[in-house]
């Protein structure tokens, strides 16, 4: 377990909403060919890579979680059930989103989503995890899995579920632009957020000089 797992955290409220809309979204477009027909939408980030500035799959995770969680498995069913396969240490930062969504279970709140967490280890056998997440494709029609495809990812725990699903036969579908859709739809306080930055931006900007005023200053060298 390294530091920055140990000092993140997350808000379980904000993060069920979050799936609660992209499902909602989901469902409600489902027909939409941008979705390809998917079962299921899986989103795979692979080990951390210092070069990369930019892919849709970190997006995605900062979107629903607020932080990028690499060689992490996340897929979201048809049913609302969104299963996350990592490390240990991860998991640890995710299991009070697990216990508040169990717990809104009976009054459906967050749309009856449910999140449950597959944990990790240099020594466990993933075989029965791999089965659990097939199954969950199957439930939601054909074995069609859509993917962010041109986000290669890899790394131990990606490459085990990548490889188990193609022995069971699972066809991946492009779904980058409906996910970029979703990702792109702001909520009310996300636009709230939005507009305060805008102001916060524009108030700074009226009452300091420009940077290019500091470096072309006398002295300055």
């Amino acid at each position: 377990q390294n530091s920055s797992e140990m000092r993140a955290k997350i808000d379980p409220s904000q993060m069920l909403s979050q799936l609660h809309r992209i499902h909602s979204q989901w469902m409600k477009g489902v027909a939409n060919p941008l979705w390809n027909n998917a079962s299921v939408l899986c989103i795979l980030h692979g080990k951390q890579e210092e070069d990369v500035i930019y892919r849709k799959s970190i997006a995605f995770q900062l979107h629903v979680t607020g932080y990028e969680l690499p060689d992490t498995v996340m897929i979201l069913s048809k049913k609302g059930v969104f299963y996350v396969l990592s490390s240990a240490g991860k998991c640890r930062i995710l299991e009070p989103v697990r216990e508040a969504s169990e717990k809104a279970m009976p009054s459906g709140t967050f749309g009856g989503i449910k999140v449950e967490l597959f944990s990790r280890s240099k020594t466990t056998d993933c075989s029965a995890y791999h089965s659990k997440m097939v199954s969950s494709i199957a439930e939601g029609g054909e074995l069609i899995m859509g993917t962010i495809t041109k986000d290669l990812a890899n790394g131990p725990i990606v490459d085990g579920w990548i490889e188990a699903s193609r022995k069971a036969g699972v066809q991946t579908v492009d779904v980058t632009i409906a996910i970029g859709i979703i990702l792109a739809t702001k909520d009310t306080e996300e636009i709230d957020l939005l507009r305060k930055s805008a102001a916060l931006t524009s108030k700074v900007n009226k009452n300091h000089k420009t940077l290019d005023h500091f470096f072309n200053a006398p002295g300055h060298e």
